[in-house]
C-alpha cells in the first residue's frame, strides 16, 4: 500500500512527545494525531496511534483509552511504526514533501462497516469502520441525521481553541479528495441500508419465533425442576473435588 510519512517535531523539553506523524494513504485519506513519544527511563522512541477516552474504567479506577485508528495486521504495524519513526529521524531532510513509502498506482481499496443505532434525544444513526486494504482500520465514524438528511461525522478531537465561546474540533482522520470523500460517503450510505434492512428482519425473525414456541406443559416442567434438583445436587458433589491444574 502506497503513502506517505509526514513529520511535524515537538521542540521541548519538558514534554515526553517529541512529534507527531501526519499519514496520507493512497493519496486518498488523512491520519493525524501520531504521537512519536520518548520513554521515560531511556531515550528510545515508540509510536502512539490517536485514541480517545472511554466511559469504562480500570480496577484501579484509571480511564480506559481505546485507538480510534491502527494497524489490523501485525506486519503491517512493524511496517507503520519503523517507518514513521526513521521518518521522524530523518525529518530535517525529508522536509515538508515528507517520506514516500511503496509505488503502487492503483486507486486505494477500502471496504465499511456500520452498525446501525438509534438513540432517544440522539440525531446519532449509526457507527462505522474504515477498513485500507485489510491493513488499517479508522473506527469511530459516526452517521448523523441532520436538517438536510444524513451525514458523515469523521473521528475528531476537542483542541484548546475556542470559537464564538464554543470549543474548536479537529477532524482526526479524513478524505484528501472531493472524489474519494464522495466514494466513502456513498459506500457508508449503501451499507448503512444493508445492515438496517438486515437487522429490521431479525429483528421480525425473532418476534415471529417468540410467538410461534408453544408454551411448556406442567409436567415437562415438573420434569425439568426434578432435573435441575438432580443437577444442583451433583454440583456440590464436584465442588468437594480438587480443581484441576491447566
Amino acid at each position: 500500500m502506497k503513502y506517505n510519512i509526514k513529520i511535524n517535531e515537538v521542540k521541548s523539553d519538558d514534554s515526553q512527545i517529541k512529534g507527531f506523524a501526519t499519514v496520507t494513504f493512497g493519496d486518498s485519506i488523512l491520519v493525524r494525531n501520531i504521537a512519536i513519544i520518548q520513554r521515560r527511563d531511556s531515550d528510545e522512541l515508540f509510536v502512539s496511534m490517536p485514541s480517545y477516552r472511554t466511559n469504562e474504567v480500570t480496577e484501579k479506577g484509571e480511564p480506559v483509552y481505546r485507538d480510534v485508528c491502527n494497524p489490523i495486521t501485525k506486519e503491517f504495524y512493524d511496517e507503520l511504526v519503523g517507518n514513521i519513526l526513521e521518518a521522524f529521524n530523518q525529518r530535517q531532510s525529508i522536509g515538508k514533501n515528507g517520506m514516500d513509502i511503496g509505488t503502487d498506482t492503483a486507486p486505494l481499496r477500502f471496504t465499511v462497516k456500520v452498525t446501525p443505532m438509534k438513540r432517544e434525544d440522539s440525531s446519532l444513526r449509526g457507527l462505522g469502520r474504515i477498513f485500507l486494504e485489510d491493513n488499517f482500520v479508522i473506527s469511530n465514524v459516526k452517521m448523523v441525521e441532520g436538517k438536510n438528511g444524513m451525514f458523515i461525522s469523521m473521528p475528531d478531537y476537542r483542541t484548546e481553541k475556542y470559537k464564538d465561546g464554543k470549543p474548536v474540533y479537529r477532524e482526526i482522520a479524513f478524505p484528501v479528495t472531493k472524489e474519494f470523500r464522495e466514494q466513502l460517503f456513498g459506500a457508508f450510505e449503501q451499507e448503512y441500508a444493508v445492515s438496517k434492512d438486515a437487522q429490521s428482519k431479525s429483528s421480525q425473525s425473532q418476534d415471529t419465533k417468540s410467538v410461534d414456541t408453544p408454551a411448556q406443559d406442567v409436567p415437562d416442567a415438573e420434569k425439568n425442576q426434578s432435573k435441575s434438583t438432580s443437577s444442583k445436587s451433583k454440583s456440590k458433589d464436584k465442588e468437594k473435588e480438587p480443581a484441576m491444574t491447566r
